[in-house]
């Protein structure tokens, strides 16, 4: 190449010198070949000189891959990764549309050649497992196991999440357990294995991890890890507070250690206190779940806290009934707060008054829960006939929300 550019710009330079001593007279230059002959301006042959260089430079630059064999295949590879990247491309963008069927085929022809074939293969088994072909998902993260064992624990932690997704939580949380007992850095590992305790209802074997979870490192943010402990002490307490699943018995001491023991952040958690007082009074001790509730409500106005205090079964105090009387006035249009008026005085045996706030309660939207409470309240009043009627009308809206729902769900699972 240098030699090239040398040999022009000599060229370049012998030709200026010409046209300087011919600058009076151009001339002409005369070139015989046999019986051919041409005749033409010194600036003409000059300029043709200049061409025939370009063109042999620019014929040795397109023929250079030809006379290296190395050059045409570097060539070769270019033009597949091309290829690679354009269906990957396409892939990720039909994946990001929810478009299953065209991210699956695309990510997956085009996984060998990309830059990172393990990953492109783990999109294309989240993809295969997002239209409804869960086996074909299995398969390819197989394949990523046996092709690159490098990545076997990524692929593992993949497939326990797609088999929980699918409602097949125990085999997840099988796979994790193992994962966890084997892998080398099974810090990242732990915040899955709660979650699949979390979806197993296992709530000894999450409460198990809890402490090792705020203490470690992970990949989660220190929100999702908060967000994953809350699912653990709520469900906790949840199984403590149930009447029908008896594998938790605490006692009242056990259960103000449990209060605690638990970070003092969730200690200020509306869905956190609702939950605790919830298993205060499943253990006998109403009044005090009633006293926290309400002053936790006068300085934080949470639905969540409403609606526990009207499920206590303990009677709600004359006083504390006035200071729930109180914040009415305060929130005279608040449905939770009327619904759990009305369970507390149809609790009192007070129905009229139950009645009241629960058919003030169904003036501000329809409710099922209201509707039931209310078709309760008149059978206890003898009104059969208007209970009747509000149990139905309760049924049909629930069944009408489940049925919107499930309508959902199939559309999201099998449009793209």
């Amino acid at each position: 190449m240098r030699r090239l550019l040398i040999s022009l710009m000599l060229s370049l330079m012998l030709g200026a010198l010409c046209a300087f001593f011919l600058s009076e007279n151009s001339g002409y230059v005369l070139i015989s070949f046999d019986q051919i002959v041409l005749e033409m301006t010194f600036w003409a042959a000059v300029m043709m000189y200049g061409l025939s260089l370009i063109s042999i430079y620019l014929l040795w630059l397109l023929t250079t891959s030809l006379r290296n064999p190395l050059g045409l295949m570097s060539w070769r590879n270019k033009l597949i990764n091309s290829r690679a990247l354009y269906r990957n491309t396409k892939g990720l963008q039909a994946y990001c549309t929810r478009n299953w069927d065209l991210a699956a085929e695309n990510l997956l022809q085009g996984a060998k050649e990309s830059a990172n074939p393990p990953l492109s293969m783990q999109f294309a088994a989240r993809a295969s497992a997002s239209r409804g072909d869960l086996s074909k998902a299995i398969e390819i993260l197989k394949n990523i196991k046996l092709e690159y064992p490098d990545f076997s624990v990524e692929a593992d932690r993949i497939l326990a999440d797609l088999l929980s997704d699918a409602g097949q939580t125990s085999e997840a949380l099988s796979i994790l357990q193992e994962l966890y007992s084997s892998a080398k850095d099974n810090n990242l590992i732990l915040p899955d294995l709660v979650k699949a305790y979390v979806r197993e209802r296992d709530w000894i074997g999450a409460m198990g991890h809890i402490k090792a979870l705020r203490s470690v490192k992970t990949n989660y943010s220190k929100e999702s890890i908060r967000a994953i402990e809350m699912d653990v002490y709520v469900g906790h307490l949840a199984q403590v507070a149930s009447h029908s699943r008896s594998s938790i018995e605490w006692s009242e001491k056990e259960l103000s250690n449990f209060w605690l023991e638990v970070p003092k952040y969730f200690r200020s958690s509306s869905v956190f206190v609702s939950s605790y007082a919830i298993a205060l009074d499943h253990l006998g001790r109403g009044e005090e779940a009633q006293k926290l509730l309400l002053k936790r409500l006068k300085s934080q106005w949470h639905p969540v806290l409403i609606e526990s205090l009207g499920k206590l079964n303990h009677p709600l105090s004359e006083g504390n009934q006035i200071l729930l009387e109180e914040f009415l006035v305060r929130f005279p249009d608040d449905q939770n707060l009327l619904l759990a008026l009305g369970r507390i005085c149809a609790r009192l045996h007070n129905f009229v008054q139950a009645c009241d706030h629960l058919e003030k309660a169904l003036q501000l939207g329809s409710n099922p829960e209201v509707l039931l409470q209310l078709s309760e309240a008149k059978a206890e009043m003898g009104d059969h006939a208007a209970s009747a009627k509000f149990l139905r009308r309760g049924l049909a809206i629930a069944s009408k929300k489940v049925s919107v729902s499930t309508g959902i769900i199939i559309s999201a699972s099998s449009n793209p």
